[in-house]
């Protein structure tokens, strides 16, 4: 990727990141009646209340200056949705930053005129439609044009409004606001509106229950990257200084550019930090969510390495769910085998059936949740696989 290509994506990403933490604060300073739709249906962001529908389409420039033509899109696209609503009570709103911007400027008729009268190809076809149909006048009635703040700014209002609703201040930097993020940026993808609809209580209820900080790739676009890593290390770190502790992994190759180069070494370092005594009687399961070739190649290195596995496969064909759970045979302190290699999919009740104690989760996919109760589940939608190294205390680097 060129230096202009990796600039263009991160000013994606921080526009992302922006309209997510906009949906933050909007969820935390909504009434108990409210409910917000995350990607809604007719903006970013939907807020429904008893009587009314607030519409809000956020923009972020940090690189751009303000122009008139900037936002000609958006408000193209709210007239469309006004113009087919006429008599819906929704109240529409532009939320933007722009680094030279402080003062809002003024959207009037005349403005709009301008923007109808554009001559912007992408932007034509749609304002031909609305110019001469569309009531200028009672659409602006019902639009408002709001000047965000930078986005640490914005961040700084959803710590004080964390805080107003009872939470510590010192969980909010690398707890409550990565898991906020990151669960309404889960809910963006998900395909029906009404999954995509969350209220302010279930939200608080929510990281109630979260007892670790996911690490997912808009979390570590949040915040510093180190000290939010070091954060979800100290959090696990009571439970891998257990002997006793079952411990499995769901790991997608894309959680490392070098996959391939990566999981061997990953895999053979954490048996020797953490199942390399007589005390370590749970045999870490690691499940590979990918293809059977891929699989099979990890293995064959794998036991190049000296890590012997148990797959579960008796012939090249036929999974047994009765010979994976099986305890390893130990002769002279040799342990038959040191780890479950599972591929996922191979038989679907498989994580169910040797349970955990900890479930980390190597993936930026969402699995089902296991029907066994009463397990740490630890997001770790790392960069690489150097990351989750450092937070399962593997490396210090």
């Amino acid at each position: 990727m060129t230096k202009e290509a990796s600039r263009v994506a991160s000013y994606a990403i921080q526009g992302f990141i922006y309209q997510f933490v906009k949906t933050l604060l909007a969820i935390l300073e909504s009434n108990d009646e409210a409910k917000i739709m995350v990607e809604g249906v007719i903006e970013d962001i939907d807020i429904a209340e008893p009587f009314t529908m607030t519409a809000i389409q956020c923009k972020y420039h940090e690189a751009k200056s303000y122009s008139l033509s900037s936002i000609y899109k958006p408000l193209l696209q709210m007239m469309e949705h006004f113009h087919k609503n006429p008599k819906a009570n929704i109240h529409y709103k532009l939320f933007a930053y722009f680094s030279n911007l402080t003062i809002c400027p003024p959207i009037t008729e005349t403005e709009i005129n301008q923007i109808l009268n554009t001559q912007t190809p992408k932007l034509k076809k749609m304002a031909d439609k609305l110019r001469g149909k569309v009531e200028v006048q009672c659409f602006l009635a019902r639009f408002s044009f709001e000047i965000g703040p930078s986005l640490s700014e914005l961040k700084d209002q959803v710590t004080t409004k964390f805080q107003s609703l009872g939470f510590l201040q010192e969980d909010v930097p690398y707890f409550l606001y990565p898991n906020a993020v990151d669960h309404i940026a889960q809910l963006s993808l998900k395909q029906s509106s009404e999954a995509r609809t969350i209220t302010r209580q279930a939200l608080v209820s929510l990281l109630k229950e979260i007892k670790t900080t996911t690490v997912s790739r808009w979390t570590l676009a949040l915040t510093d990257q180190k000290k939010l890593l070091a954060f979800q290390k100290n959090q696990i770190k009571h439970n891998l200084a257990k002997n006793v502790r079952r411990r499995s992994f769901i790991i997608s190759p894309k959680c490392d550019p070098n996959f391939m180069e990566s999981i061997v070494i990953f895999i053979s370092e954490f048996v020797e930090k953490y199942h390399c005594k007589k005390l370590h009687t749970e045999t870490p399961l690691f499940c590979l969510d990918c293809d059977k070739a891929t699989f099979d190649e990890i293995q064959k290195r794998l036991y190049i390495k000296g890590v012997t596995c148990n797959d579960g496969y008796v012939g090249s064909s036929y999974f047994s769910l009765d010979r994976f759970a099986r305890n390893p045979l130990v002769i002279s302190s040799q342990r038959e085998f040191v780890i479950r290699l599972l591929r996922y999919g191979a038989d679907p009740n498989a994580l169910n059936v040797i349970g955990c104690d900890d479930l980390f989760i190597l993936s930026d996919t969402s699995y089902p949740p296991l029907a066994t109760p009463d397990y740490l589940t630890v997001n770790l939608s790392v960069e690489n696989l150097g990351q989750a190294k450092f937070v399962l205390g593997v490396s210090n680097a």
